[in-house]
């Protein structure tokens, strides 16, 4: 019986008008569900400032959508002008700074394709107060002597951070 689902059954083009057991096999009866259409991707665009003070970066926990729970540095939707959309942050969020050369990445969801620019921004003054500035340390822990890899500090970190940003910090 394998043999023969292994001549006739095969998953991309199945030889069902040459199978022996086609009026007993279930697949050609009308009980089963029509197959689903693949899931369709939702491109994203997202900006994000790294606001680094006196060492530290401003990081804050999502309270929803993807990554819900984990820290991020400051991020809105992009819309129109990168550069622009950053600024706003900056100002939405109450920085004041220099804003440097974005880095970008794309990070591939299983529904969403989210790219992600990050703006690294030097931080003069702070006017309102939101989020944690954690020290790089807390981020990425310091390797101990016998370890080589960024990824043996990623598990003693106390701030998750989606690998995306981990990537750009």
């Amino acid at each position: 019986l394998m043999d023969l689902s292994n001549a006739h059954c095969l998953p991309r083009a199945p030889r069902c008008a040459s199978c022996p057991l086609r009026a007993a096999c279930i697949t050609q009866s009308d009980s089963l569900p029509p197959p689903r259409p693949a899931p369709k991707v939702r491109n994203l665009h997202w900006v994000s400032l790294a606001p680094l003070r006196e060492g530290r970066i401003l990081l804050s926990r999502k309270k929803t959508g993807i990554w819900r729970g984990l820290f991020l540095p400051p991020t809105g939707e992009a819309n129109g002008s990168d550069a622009r959309a950053a600024r706003a942050l900056a100002k939405e969020w109450g920085l004041i700074g220099r804003l440097g050369a974005p880095i970008e990445t794309i990070a591939q969801l299983t529904h969403r394709r989210v790219r992600i620019v990050l703006f690294p921004l030097r931080v003069r003054a702070a006017t309102r107060r939101a989020g944690v500035w954690a020290k790089q340390e807390a981020i990425f822990p310091p390797l101990g002597k016998t370890t080589t890899s960024l990824l043996a500090r990623l598990p003693g970190s106390r701030y998750p951070i989606p690998a995306p940003y981990r990537r750009l910090i």
